[in-house]
């Protein structure tokens, strides 16, 4: 049942050593969604001691990366441990002032992304096409296997509404793309961000 719990507080946020002040922000909005009471993805993982440890950490993070001295004497410890390597905090930019917690393959180690696939709630086209690359799983191959065509694929993984087929399509074609890149179909099905948020 038990998962590791992360070593500090950047695998913690699942952000980089030079993650700015604002993917701090998003990161931590993100985590606290995460390791909420109700997650039942959570409760699956870890039991209510580490849960509990879990969440009080998450504050401690916040509370130490949002501080620039803080976050230097927690950087100067980490650097003694040789646990990770220490780049300058990024320059601000526009983008990352949009509040969006950035999910790009980029910004997320592999351990990162694994740590993700178990703890998600949520399950949006950005996150399935992480899990996909981060596999090495390319549309083609899956648009072969599963018959879908390749532009519904895409457009699952860019939420594109305009090209999305009707829900009883679009739940079937979730669960083949989610079992061809090794997640729980009907997790997935279930957890797909547009599909919530339309009506019956």
């Amino acid at each position: 049942m038990n998962k590791k719990i992360p070593a500090n507080y950047y695998e913690l946020l699942e952000i980089k050593a030079d993650a700015s002040s604002m993917d701090i922000i998003n990161a931590y909005r993100q985590a606290k969604l995460t390791y909420k009471p109700d997650s039942l993805a959570a409760y699956s993982l870890f039991d209510e001691d580490e849960l509990e440890r879990i969440r009080a950490d998450i504050e401690q993070a916040y509370l130490t990366l949002s501080s620039p001295e803080k976050r230097r004497a927690y950087d100067a410890m980490l650097t003694e441990k040789a646990e990770i390597r220490i780049a300058p905090p990024a320059e601000e930019s526009t983008e990352s002032q949009n509040n969006v917690v950035e999910l790009s393959g980029e910004s997320q180690s592999p351990a990162g992304i694994r740590y993700r696939m178990a703890v998600a709630t949520d399950f949006p086209g950005v996150l399935l096409r992480e899990i996909r690359e981060f596999k090495g799983i390319e549309l083609s191959t899956i648009a072969e296997h599963t018959k879908i065509s390749r532009q519904y694929l895409q457009a699952i993984e860019d939420e594109d509404s305009s090209h999305l087929p009707e829900e009883a399509y679009l739940r079937g074609y979730l669960k083949q793309y989610a079992a061809e890149i090794g997640l729980d179909p009907d997790r997935v099905s279930h957890h797909y961000p547009p599909l919530q948020n339309r009506t019956d």
